[in-house]
This record gives structure tokens, sequence and C-alpha cells, in this order.
């Protein structure tokens, strides 16, 4: 049978219908309370109905203590719970206890602070170790999830520094390759930002051609230009260059031109003497003799 008993006042009562038509409202706390005497008499009910006296005997209310349970098990789960031997005890000789007496889980109620105290170091390991688990597959958008995870482990006092080596003594890699991850990732993603800038200059010069049907006899200078562009380039930045064919076929519609017209050459001027006095020497001498010959 089952009892319906409201959270805070307690005072559970039987309903006259199954549980599968009994609708839960907020606030309601549902126990089974049963015993396999006679034909399976209920607990604080009365069963003259069936033939069999009432059992109540000198059991308490157990609502509030279902109540503290059910949010103990929320909060902390039942892996930390279980290690828990203030919570086992109760769990163990007094909620499951059908004859506990009203003073036996009144006492237990109280151990509440006790228990959340006692737990207080294992929870805080175990939300470190929940959040490094909750990083998954590094990429770049998990970068709060990898931060929140070394600030939870950071914050770890020696007690649960220790504790949490002792349960999880794979995870502080886990966390560690973790950060090394994105820090590769992050470095990937910013050298990609530098490559596509390049890329996108030489993409311009070979725009800047204007296209197969463009290429005239003087289109070598641009051309050639883009060509030079592209082969300083790196190999992984040469892969964002999406216009490559139209340089290729640029250069190969030059090639194609008769007569192209040349570059031209700028000449270099000549350097200008140190001084302008007239030079001395052998050299000068002869020059002079000669030209005094040819007079005579």
């Amino acid at each position: 049978m089952y009892s319906i008993a409201d959270r805070m006042t307690g005072n559970p009562s039987f309903p006259g219908v199954g549980a599968a038509d009994w609708r839960l409202s907020d606030g309601e706390v549902m126990r089974w309370q049963f015993t396999v005497w006679g034909y399976g008499a209920d607990l604080n009910a009365d069963n003259s109905a069936w033939g069999q006296p009432s059992i109540t005997g000198n059991s308490g209310d157990k609502t509030e203590l279902t109540v503290m349970i059910a949010e103990l098990r929320q909060v902390y789960g039942d892996k930390l719970l279980r290690n828990n031997k203030t919570y086992f005890d109760i769990y163990r000789d007094v909620l499951c206890n059908p004859l506990a007496t009203q003073e036996e889980l009144d006492a237990a109620v109280a151990k509440r602070s006790q228990i959340e105290e006692e737990l207080k170091d294992a929870y805080a390991a175990e939300n470190a170790k929940d959040l490094i688990e909750a990083i998954g597959t590094v990429t770049l958008e998990r970068k709060a999830a990898i931060e929140a995870a070394r600030a939870a482990y950071n914050a770890l006092t020696e007690e649960q520094l220790a504790i949490f080596n002792e349960l999880y003594p794979d995870h502080l890699k886990i966390l560690t390759d973790a950060e090394a991850r994105y820090e590769e990732l992050k470095k990937q993603a910013e050298q990609e930002e530098i490559d596509k800038a390049a890329a996108q200059e030489v993409i311009k010069l070979i725009d800047d051609i204007g296209g197969v049907e463009s290429v005239t006899g003087s289109s070598g200078p641009k051309i050639r230009k883009a060509r030079a562009a592209y082969d300083a380039l790196t190999d992984a930045q040469k892969k964002y260059v999406t216009n490559y064919d139209v340089l290729v076929a640029c250069e190969e519609a030059f090639d194609a031109i008769p007569n192209p017209v040349p570059t031209p050459v700028t000449p270099s001027k000549p350097s200008k003497p140190k001084d302008d006095k007239p030079t001395t020497g052998s050299s000068f001498t002869d020059v002079r003799l000669a030209a005094g010959m040819r007079m005579l």
C-alpha cells in the first residue's frame, strides 16, 4: 500500500484509489509501506476490512526523512552517499526500518548538516571531476568548459585535492591534455588567418590583371608581379589562392602574343666625378701629345 503526505506537515494518509490513478501535487510525498505479514497488512493503516488487525505499533512518520534522503541524492548522487557512513547508517537502519520510532526518525533528520559537512570535500572533488569530463572533444568552442574545469580544480583545498587524486587519478592529465590541445588549435587558427591574409594580397594582384580576355602585350608587368607574389607564398598559403587558375591562364595567353611589349628598362646614370679638377698623370699627358702631333 502507498501513503501520501505533505512534505511540510507529514501526516500520511491512504488514498482509496490505485497508485496509477493518483496524481501527485507539488510538495506531496508518496511512500510504499507494507509488510509480508498475513495478507501483506499495511503499516499504520486500518486493515480490519481484510480481517487483519491494524499494525500501528510505535512507528513514526517518515515523510521528513524521505524528503531529506531524496534531496541529498539529488545534490550529491548515490556514489558519494554510499561511501558516507553517517548517511548509509541512516538509510539502512532508520529509513528502511518499517518500525522506526519517531525519536529515531527525528534524530536521523537532525544529522543532515553533519552529512553535508562530511560530503563537502568529496563533493568538491567530484564536481571538479565532472567539469573535466564535461570538456569532451576539444575544439575552440570548448574554451569556457576548459576554463571552468581548471577553475574548479585550482579551487580545491589540500583535503579536497587528496580526495580528487585518490578517486580520479587520471583526470588531471585529461585537463592538462585538453588545455594543450586548445592552445594548439588556437595557434593553428591564428596562423590560418595570417595565411589567408597573405593569400588575399595575391588574389588582388591576380584580379588586377583583369582576366584572360584582358591580357594584351602590355600585361607583362602585372602578370610577372602576381607570379612573383604567388611563388613567395608558403604551401599552406597557396591553398587559399582561389584564382590561381586565372593567373596560369593569363600567363599562357600572354606567352601566345607574337610581339608583346617588352618591359622598359631604366638606364643607370653614370657616377659623378669626385671633383672637377683636371686629372694629371701619364695618361692625360699622352692624350695631349697625341692631339698636338695631329695638329702638326
